[in-house]
């Protein structure tokens, strides 16, 4: 079912273009560094739930998400919306017919992990909530 949230407040804006920034590009950037060292080219392999290699990888997801982007961002915008955010971008990823290519997602990518993943990372610092 699709939704339509109209934002009153200033600043809510600002908090689903960060939500977008740290979910949804911060896991596609992630994974696509990691499908293309895997020789992978189009993100619409991860639909592909007969592979086992696909499923890994949509593992892969889930564990960088709940364990790390999750913490990183549930105290500034709360755990409900941050994984509201995950589940819809991850069943657009997931999708046969939402392949990009792994190319194009990983160009610049120290300039893109800087906007993408950098947030989380500062944010589990701040809560002393690193983990090795």
């Amino acid at each position: 079912m699709n939704q339509i949230i109209a934002r009153t407040n200033a600043g809510q804006l600002a908090g689903d273009i960060a939500l977008k920034l740290r979910v949804a590009n911060g896991t596609h950037t992630s994974i696509a560094h990691t499908m293309a060292l895997s020789s992978l080219l189009l993100t619409d392999f991860l639909s592909n739930k007969n592979n086992p290699f696909a499923s890994t990888l949509v593992h892969y997801l889930d564990s960088l998400f709940n364990t790390q982007i999750l913490m990183g961002a549930e105290l500034d915008f709360g755990g409900y919306e941050t994984r509201a955010v995950y589940d819809d971008w991850k069943r657009r990823l997931c999708h046969a017919h939402f392949g990009l290519s792994t190319f194009f997602i990983t160009q610049n990518g120290a300039a893109k992990a800087g906007i993408r993943i950098a947030p989380t990372i500062r944010g589990l610092v701040k809560r002393g909530k690193v983990s090795y």
